[in-house]
């Protein structure tokens, strides 16, 4: 009887499924952390505070369930959640809002470009605070379901953007060809899952002209004179979009089927 070839099925699997690498250490940071406030039985203040995270860069090799390998690489950010104490690995952001359920990631909300995103896993912080927590981090026989979960668009926690862009007139966020604009975050606060951003959109447009005149010359001197437009959005986080929008104290009408909000007309009841 001739021997049996051996069986290389389960090991040529093993080799297929995806493995993260670390092509990045695990570096210091320095981050935005909102903590949110409540109006309810139990009242609490929001705060916004400076803390110290690590972030690492992996990359997944591997080619199960679909080929991987040309994918960016993603980083991951360990990051330690106030309301509970436990250690969140997440994707990496500049700012990150707290919540009992784990942690959220948000882009620059005064580029207009905001999305967020949720943390994939959290394990309790042990005595060796957040390098304890990444060592039990890298040592998971599942983390590449984990990095998977950052890059599954089907998974429940997948990113979403709540449309700050297109809930503000179309040159807010975004300059037009004669005019530069600039925006910048004044204040931000997080109140029973609603989210307030106050951002200030500055422009270079508007120009004073001085004419200088002597006897052999006329001289026209132009001057940009910047202005500002001042804008309130309101985000609920259980509905992932904006709920009210405010431009130079005039509410936009959100409910509007054009690409860009115009200010709401009040309704005047005739006598």
């Amino acid at each position: 009887m001739e021997p049996k070839a051996a069986d290389n099925t389960s090991t040529n699997l093993e080799t297929m499924k995806p493995k993260p690498r670390l092509i990045e250490n695990w570096n210091d940071r320095s981050v935005t952390l909102i903590v949110p406030g409540s109006s309810g039985p139990i009242q609490s203040t929001d705060r916004v505070e400076q803390v110290i995270v690590k972030s690492a860069t992996y990359k997944v090799f591997g080619f199960e369930p679909e080929p991987i390998i040309l994918r960016p690489p993603v980083e991951i950010t360990a990051i330690r959640n106030p309301l509970n104490g436990r250690v969140c690995f997440i994707g990496t952001m500049d700012y990150y809002l707290a919540d009992k359920t784990g942690m959220m990631g948000f882009s620059d909300p005064a580029s207009g470009r905001l999305y967020f995103i949720h943390s994939f896993l959290e394990m309790p912080e042990a005595a060796g605070g957040l390098e304890s927590a990444i060592k039990q981090f890298e040592e998971q026989p599942d983390l590449s379901r984990g990095y998977q979960r950052v890059l599954s668009s089907n998974d429940p926690s997948k990113p979403f953007c709540p449309g700050l862009l297109t809930s503000a007139p179309e040159t807010f966020f975004v300059a037009d060809q004669s005019d530069a604009t600039d925006t910048q975050l004044e204040s931000i606060s997080v109140i029973d899952n609603i989210m307030r951003l106050d951002i200030a959109s500055i422009h270079a447009k508007g120009h004073y002209v001085t004419l200088l005149s002597d006897l052999n010359n006329t001289n026209f001197h132009i001057t940009n004179i910047p202005f500002t437009n001042h804008g309130s959005f309101l985000i609920d986080l259980n509905a992932k979009k904006v709920v009210k929008s405010v431009i130079d104290g005039q509410e936009m009408d959100l409910n509007t089927e054009a690409a860009y909000p115009k200010p709401k007309i009040e309704k005047v009841n005739k006598p």
